[in-house]
């Protein structure tokens, strides 16, 4: 016979939840309202919702539950959709204890690496783009009749028995 296990009661799962700073607030504060498409707007919309998270007495809580149900929209324990998505790439499993619960402090350190490393490529392509300008205006220009690159075609043409321009 299989043997029972004893189920935790739902509200018990969720009563968290009630203790949320977040609970008699706006859902736009922290949810993407259908008509705003605006990055700015989007933005200040994030920073206020993770100034409320911040100091939010279940924001391990929220963080966790977000992260272990892949919720895709809105600010939850102080990350945004984007935090999450980039705590997922980096990895965030690890840093569960044996409360089931996520290290926050922890994430957050993961997250600032992620954000310095994308910061450094994004400088390191923006440096090399710099350079490859630099290196394009300093060369001379080169004529077909000064037997450039493009005078070497017309001539290769022309052997060809076709007829260039």
């Amino acid at each position: 016979m299989a043997r029972l296990t004893a189920l935790r009661p739902i509200s018990e799962a969720w009563d968290w939840q009630m203790l949320g700073r977040c609970r008699k607030r706006e859902g736009a504060q922290f949810f993407h309202p259908d008509d705003d498409l605006g990055r700015i707007s989007r933005r200040l919309r994030e920073a206020a919702a993770k100034r409320v998270c911040d100091d939010c007495p279940v924001r391990v809580q929220c963080a966790t539950h977000a992260l272990e149900v892949g919720e895709e929209y809105g600010v939850w324990g102080g990350y945004t959709e984007n935090d999450r998505a980039t705590l997922r790439d980096v990895g965030w499993r690890d840093t569960v204890g044996q409360e089931r619960l996520a290290d926050v402090p922890t994430l957050d350190e993961r997250l600032a690496g992620a954000r310095a490393e994308a910061q450094r490529a994004k400088d390191r392509r923006m440096a090399n783009a710099q350079r490859r300008r630099v290196t394009a205006v300093s060369r001379p220009a080169t004529s077909p009749d000064a037997g450039g690159a493009s005078g070497t075609r017309a001539a290769n043409r022309q052997g060809c028995g076709v007829t260039g321009t």
